[in-house]
C-alpha cells in the first residue's frame, strides 16, 4: 500500500464514490466536493492505494484534521488507521507541535481517541473536536545543570491563582558559556480547552528565579525563546539570556 499526493484523476475517482454515496443517503463528505477539489490543486490531497485502487483519502495541511474518508467497502481494515498515523507522521516531519481538528462526522471521535488524541473544548461548530500533542526530545550540551519550571495556563491566570495551570514541565536543562538553556524536551504551549478569545500564557523559572509570567504572544516571550510553529501553535525548545 502507498500513500501519494492525489492526481486529478484521483479526484475524480473519489468524487464519484462520494456523489455514489450522497445518492444511496449515507452520510458523505460529498457536500465539501469544492473544497476536496481546491486541495488536490493545491497539493494537500492525499490517497492511500490498496493494489493500485484508491482505498481512502485525507485532506488538510500538516497538523491539521480536515477530511480523512475510506471507501465504504473497504472500512474496517486498518486502512483508517493507517492514513491517520501518516498524517501523524507527516506533522512531526513538518516539526509541527499540535495536531488538531473537528471530528466530522460526529461517530469518528471514537477513532480519533484509538489513535491517541484527546477530546478538547471545540473552537467553532457543533461537532466534537479532538487534539494530539507532538513531543520531541531535544539535545542538550555539555554545560551547567538548571532547574527548569515552565508553567502553562489560560491567561486569566496572570490576575487570579484559582485559575489553575494546565500543565507543568520539569524538563532537564543546562546552562551554556552564552547563557542559553537548552532543554532536553520542547514544551508545548497549549491550552486545549482555551475558552474562546482567551490566549495561552505560561511562567518560566530557573533555578528559583522567575524569567517571564505573560502572555505566549507577547514579543519579550519569543525574546526568551519562545517560537510558532507553522499551525501558530506555541512552544519552546530553549530559554535564552536576555529579554
Amino acid at each position: 500500500m502507498t500513500i501519494e499526493c492525489a492526481t486529478q484523476s484521483d479526484l475524480e475517482i473519489i468524487l464519484a464514490w462520494l456523489a455514489a454515496e450522497a445518492a444511496a443517503g449515507n452520510p458523505t463528505f460529498h457536500g465539501n466536493r469544492n473544497l476536496i477539489s481546491k486541495g488536490q490543486e493545491e497539493g494537500e490531497l492525499f490517497v492511500l492505494r490498496e493494489a493500485g485502487e484508491i482505498v481512502a483519502f485525507a485532506l488538510g495541511k500538516p497538523g491539521e484534521i480536515a477530511i480523512q474518508e475510506t471507501r465504504p467497502d473497504r472500512r474496517g481494515k486498518g486502512h483508517g488507521r493507517m492514513l491517520a498515523q501518516w498524517g501523524i507522521d507527516r506533522a512531526r516531519m513538518a516539526d509541527m507541535v499540535v495536531i488538531q481538528g473537528e471530528c466530522s462526522p460526529s461517530t469518528s471521535l471514537g477513532f480519533w481517541k484509538t489513535m491517541g488524541f484527546g477530546e478538547m473544548r471545540p473552537r467553532y461548530g457543533h461537532n466534537p473536536w479532538v487534539y494530539l500533542l507532538l513531543p520531541k526530545p531535544l539535545p542538550v550540551p555539555a554545560g551547567e545543570p538548571v532547574e527548569v519550571l515552565i508553567r502553562v495556563f489560560d491567561q486569566d491566570h496572570l490576575y487570579s491563582d484559582e485559575v489553575p495551570v494546565a500543565s507543568e514541565h520539569r524538563p532537564a536543562a543546562a546552562r551554556d558559556a552564552g547563557g542559553v538553556i537548552h532543554l532536553a524536551e520542547r514544551i508545548i504551549i497549549y491550552v486545549p480547552n482555551l475558552p474562546m478569545g482567551h490566549e495561552v500564557s505560561l511562567e518560566i523559572v530557573v533555578n528559583g528565579e522567575r524569567l517571564f509570567f505573560d502572555k505566549a504572544k507577547r514579543s519579550v516571550a519569543a525574546a526568551r525563546g519562545v517560537k510558532r510553529d507553522a499551525g501558530y501553535e506555541f512552544y519552546i525548545d530553549r530559554i535564552l539570556p536576555h529579554a
